[in-house]
């Protein structure tokens, strides 16, 4: 049986998640990184080649560093060339990262079930998911996140704190324009691309990066809870 990953239930065909995908793929564990680290990957960029045009992604490893370290990682490894944006929702997003829509002749039906072979534990955080936003698709489950992302088509705040966001597109350049060109691309009843060459990545590299910006932040729902060792703050 093939388990769909999709970005939100509510669009989950009945029956294509549960729980023995969560339970035959490795938990990848979570890493701690030093403030170099972070440093060095905020350094970075992701430049997404496609023929609508170019995306830009700047990431944000102080939200989420194990996604981040990942995606920087599958991106230099060339994981990403050739996928397609295999489920496109105008006003919503759009998804890519399955390696199962590299090969065209294989089978529709299982475009969207295929990850690098590994789930991550989730890294939900602040960042709203506001048009341009990047964060990763997963199964019902938190914690099953691999390597399809989406990006941010429209403002879906009913996604903040449900998914791990881990990048934004830079506002400049065609990044935008490309966005728009893609979610408008003709699609079948599964929101498919009907010809994947409008939708498909021909490149992904990773690229230095100095031009940061300042993300949305939900710093409005996070509450101050007293505890025996202290305040903290707490995502509501």
């Amino acid at each position: 049986m093939n388990f769909i990953i999709f970005v939100i239930s509510i669009l989950i065909v009945s029956g294509f998640i549960g729980g023995a995908l969560a339970q035959s793929i490795p938990q990848l564990p979570s890493q701690e990184f030093s403030q170099k680290e972070i440093d060095e990957m905020r350094h970075k960029a992701v430049l997404l080649t496609t023929n609508e045009g170019t995306m830009m992604i700047e990431v944000y490893p102080e939200d989420a560093p194990n996604h981040v370290h990942n995606f920087l990682t599958l991106v230099d490894s060339g994981y990403y060339d050739g996928v397609i944006f295999h489920r496109i929702i105008p006003g919503f997003m759009i998804q890519t990262g399955d390696p199962n829509t590299k090969d065209l002749t294989t089978d529709r039906s299982t475009w969207g079930s295929g990850g690098p072979g590994y789930q991550m534990e989730q890294e939900f955080n602040f960042l709203k998911h506001e048009r341009g936003i990047v964060s990763m698709a997963r199964q019902s489950h938190p914690d099953t996140a691999g390597s399809q992302f989406f990006i941010v088509h429209r403002q879906s705040s009913f996604l903040d704190g449900q998914y791990t966001a881990f990048g934004k597109l830079v506002p400049l350049g065609n990044s935008h324009k490309t966005l728009d060109r893609i979610a408008a691309v003709e699609t079948d009843r599964n929101d498919a691309p009907i010809d994947p060459s409008e939708a498909i990545i021909l490149e992904a590299k990773v690229i230095g990066y100095s031009g940061f910006s300042t993300p949305n932040r939900n710093e409005s729902i996070v509450e101050r809870v007293d505890n025996p060792s202290g305040t903290v703050s707490v995502y509501k």
